[in-house]
């Protein structure tokens, strides 16, 4: 559900920015968030991203 929701603000961020001041300002936006996410994934303690379990998780789930 967080992708379309994020694919559509994206256009409606995107939209806004360009009609309100030039179209660099939607990728300086994109920059800003980007770097806000990088950072937090340094932040953020690796167990909490630990995506090997939660793969195998879904696994044991589809094999049951």
């Amino acid at each position: 559900m967080c992708g379309p929701i994020g694919v559509l603000l994206g256009y409606i961020v995107a939209a806004f920015c360009i009609a309100h001041e030039s179209w660099r300002w939607a990728f300086y936006f994109q920059a800003g968030v980007m770097m806000v996410v990088v950072i937090m994934m340094l932040i953020v303690p690796r167990k909490y991203m630990d995506l090997g379990k939660a793969s195998d998780a879904t696994k044991d789930k589809i094999n049951t």
